[in-house]
């Protein structure tokens, strides 16, 4: 099972998913356009990610009796001495994907605008940057703020705009704006010491230290299938909002049951094919589902929950079909053994 959940969570290091993933580009460019290979810069989601992360925002927090000044957590401040430490004066952080030092997301709104920052090592910016090229219909490169960017231009008011800051490939996204604006946005991106970023993230985010109690909560109707437990799902940090530790919590529990599904078929054990039916068959029912049920990653996994209990076809690929060990890559499954 380690080697099971390991492989789900280096799947959703490198997917998109409900709250974490990129805004939609909306562009179309007659001339063979190629959407942007948005998954290297997808919000790194969740335990893959949030195991070098530790303790961010309220849990990173130590009240001394001397001073009303927050002590941030040793490990808080690792991550952020190394993370592109970027705020956006003027704006608000609305949104934070499950991030490392080396990756992450932070979604800023001012008013009904948004913008999402992205970062990931620096190792990779002239892939990046040659991808966004091939996608835009113009770039151009300016220099804000002291900070040298390359920004593309994809029509329709979308811009993204990339830089090398302090070792990481960073890539500003605004899917709705003008280019004046845009490049005010650029000026108004600053650096900020550990203090004033770390205070700067919201506080809805589910830390460490509670992760237990938010999966006891998220799991207390769910039946576990064989070889996984809770303990499993609390053994690494979760840093991430309620959505993104839903789903590290649902595609365990819902990739065993269906790999239980296909190898109790394969073994011609009814009794345990027609359990693992049941509890497919119950999950738009719990509650967990019930309020996380918008969204294409949970569409996809109920189609798949579905399929197992009913025999009814998944229609999110080229074309509707059964279920199969193909077509599970969809929430995050192996094929199972």
């Amino acid at each position: 099972m380690e080697t099971r959940l390991s492989d789900y969570f280096a799947w959703l290091e490198d997917s998109t998913g409900q709250a974490m993933r990129p805004p939609e580009s909306g562009i179309v460019d007659e001339r063979q356009h190629r959407e942007p290979e948005r998954a290297q810069h997808s919000r790194r989601w969740l335990l893959a990610a949030a195991c070098l992360v530790a303790l961010l925002v309220a849990a990173a927090v130590v009240w001394t009796g001397d001073s009303d000044e927050p002590v941030w957590a040793a490990e808080a401040i690792v991550v952020a001495e190394s993370a592109p430490r970027v705020l956006i004066d003027g704006w608000t952080v609305e949104g934070v994907g499950a991030f490392s030092a080396d990756t992450g997301e932070v979604t800023f709104e001012n008013g009904e605008r948004s913008v999402d920052v992205f970062w990931t090592p620096g190792s990779g910016f002239a892939g990046l940057a040659d991808d966004r090229s091939q996608s835009s219909s113009a770039t151009v490169s300016t220099t804000a703020d002291g900070i040298d960017w390359t920004v593309f231009d994809y029509g329709r008011g979308e811009y993204r705009a990339v830089a090398l800051i302090e070792g990481h490939s960073v890539e500003v996204v605004a899917p709705s704006t003008i280019d004046s604006e845009f490049i005010d946005v650029l000026n108004d991106l600053e650096i900020v010491d550990v203090d004033t970023w770390l205070s700067a993230l919201p506080a809805s985010i589910v830390q460490p230290d509670s992760q237990a109690a938010v999966v006891e909560q998220m799991t207390a109707d769910i039946a576990f299938p064989p070889g996984l437990a809770r303990s499993d799902l609390t053994q690494a940090d979760i840093v991430g909002n309620r959505t993104q530790v839903a789903i590290a919590v649902l595609g365990p529990l819902v990739c065993g049951w269906i790999d239980a599904w296909f190898a109790a078929k394969d073994a011609g054990d009814q009794q345990t094919a027609e359990r693992a039916e049941e509890i497919l068959g119950g999950a738009r029912g719990w509650a967990i589902v019930e309020e996380m049920s918008e969204g294409p990653w949970f569409d996809s996994l109920l189609q798949r929950t579905d399929a197992v209990a009913t025999g009814s076809l998944i229609t999110d690929g080229s074309s509707p079909e059964p279920i199969s060990r193909d077509n599970l890559a969809g929430i995050g499954c192996d094929p199972p053994t």
